[in-house]
This record gives C-alpha cells, structure tokens and sequence, in this order.
C-alpha cells in the first residue's frame, strides 16, 4: 500500500483472515475494504472481532 492509501485508510484497523471462508462470511456482515485478503474495519466494528476470533490471523491498529 502506497502512502497516499496509508493515509486515507489510518483511522482504520486491519485485520488479516486466514481463510476465503471467513471474507465470504464477513461479507453479509458489513461494508468493508479489500485488499486482497486484508479488512479494513472501522473501530465500529471491533464488536465483531470476538466473535470471529478463531478465523483472525493478527490485528493492527493504523492511528
């Protein structure tokens, strides 16, 4: 991701899924930012993480 995108995106979290399965889940759940297998979520969402924590790889904090 270029600086200009990192700038656009930093009040955002991005969280890596391992699996497609888990994408696939999360897009009937809510709006969201793909790059290739990274989410952007808003801190909105960190409601969700628990619930889907078997599924996440790591999550970082872009502030």
């Amino acid at each position: 991701m270029n600086r200009k995108t990192a700038r656009v995106f930093k009040n955002f979290i991005f969280v890596s899924f391992r699996t497609n399965q888990v994408l696939n889940y999360l897009r009937g759940l809510v709006n969201f930012v793909d790059f290739k297998q990274n989410i952007c979520f808003t801190k909105l969402y960190l409601k969700l993480l628990p619930e889907l924590h078997q599924g996440i790889v790591s999550v970082s904090f872009k502030t």
